[in-house]
């Protein structure tokens, strides 16, 4: 065994979860050093790599997996990127990007533990997981057809009712359509709904198989 594991060992003994088991206390090991005193430890993702250097690359994986179930069965992966979790955990309202190198990570250690040809369940769960993608709509502007004209660039002179012959929009300025702010700017394009529907069919007996997987890993390597 490990002095990693070693050490993962003692301390989810001494201060293990009987209510949320064995993967709950992984997660609150981590989460105990988050909520401290230590100003190294301030963000989700210095949180972390200080799990990975105290614990390996294992409980960090466990972290990782805890943190994205958590925030997938409550609000889905939609949640899980608008909170930050995918990328360093900044917290709802801040633009999050397309940079999901935590959740990249997560993927790479599950493989890594073999958690992606272990079984029916675990595969079905690394495929979710690795279709995950981000792909950020980044036009601030969109070219829509101008509603004065209908497109057409012109209208009728209400100024001179007399006036027979039609002139430039005064809306578009004659180019018949006009640059309206982008409400989805800044937003990912991608639909997750489906990605949503497979995990929750599957998230229950993952939570099980991982409880296991992690007693064996802590008590046995």
């Amino acid at each position: 065994m490990s002095d990693n594991f070693k050490k993962l060992s003692k301390d989810v003994k001494d201060n293990f979860n009987k209510e949320g088991g064995y993967f709950q206390t992984v997660l609150d090991l981590g989460y105990a050093e988050w909520n401290s005193d230590n100003e190294n430890v301030k963000d989700y993702d210095e949180m972390i790599e200080w799990v990975r250097e105290n614990y390996g690359d294992f409980a960090a994986m466990v972290v990782l997996v805890g943190k994205y179930n958590h925030q997938v069965c409550n609000g889905g992966h939609l949640q899980y990127w608008d909170n930050g979790y995918a990328s360093h955990g900044g917290g709802c309202f801040t633009r999050h990007g397309e940079d999901i190198y935590l959740h990249d990570k997560m993927v790479e250690w599950m493989k890594t533990y073999k958690l992606d040809i272990a079984t029916e369940l675990t595969t079905k769960v690394y495929e979710i997981m690795k279709e995950f993608k981000v792909e950020i709509d980044d036009e601030e502007y969109t070219e829509e057809t101008c509603f004065e004209c209908g497109g057409s660039g012109e209208m009728a002179d209400y100024d001179d009712p007399e006036n027979d012959e039609y002139i430039a929009c005064s809306e578009c300025e004659g180019f018949g359509s006009t640059d309206e702010r982008n409400e989805n700017y800044g937003q990912p394009y991608s639909n997750w709904d489906s990605l949503d529907t497979r995990y929750y069919e599957v998230n229950e007996k993952w939570e099980k198989y991982m409880e296991k997987f992690i007693k064996h890993a802590v008590e046995n390597r």
